[in-house]
């Protein structure tokens, strides 16, 4: 099975995986209603993150993944490098998303969502200051309108700004 993993690809693998949970999902929203009077059926939002997961995880299936070097046969097993793991921008991102998650209460939705962008394309994606700042700001402000104003959700102010 290991054999059969290594020769799929582990991308094609977790795609297989993602299109066989979104299927799964877009038939359980299909059997919930659209749409109720005067807004969205409990149906609808997970027909859209269903569709977009089917879309990207098929995207990243059909993509081609970068081929392994062919194996020098060497004599000793010793002088094999052997990929060292980095687990700093994993920590790094488990960090960022307990900070948003806990920032939320205080600074309310729209804060926290600009904060972490901002802190996220600083430490991880190495943006400079001004661009990640008009990314994070754009960023926050789009899914906050997109969630608030369009979608209707209520979302947390915070204590700070009017919670």
């Amino acid at each position: 099975m290991l054999k059969q993993l290594k020769a799929l690809g582990a991308e094609r693998f977790v795609s297989l995986l993602l299109i066989t949970f979104s299927v799964a999902e877009i038939y359980a929203a299909l059997q919930l209603s659209m749409t109720e009077e005067f807004t969205l059926g409990p149906g609808a939002l997970p027909l859209i993150y269903a569709s977009g997961l089917l879309i990207f995880s098929c995207i990243m299936g059909l993509t081609p993944t970068e081929k392994e070097p062919a194996e020098e046969s060497a004599p000793n097993s010793a002088s094999i490098a052997l990929p060292t793991l980095n687990y700093r921008d994993g920590l790094i991102t488990f960090i960022l998303v307990a900070l948003f998650i806990s920032s939320i209460y205080f600074v309310g939705f729209l804060g926290g969502t600009i904060i972490f962008s901002l802190l996220y394309v600083l430490l991880i994606s190495k943006w400079p200051i001004p661009k990640a700042a008009a990314f994070a700001l754009v960023w926050g402000g789009a899914v906050y309108f997109g969630f608030d104003h369009l979608l209707g959700v209520q979302l947390e102010p915070g204590i700070l700004f009017g919670g």
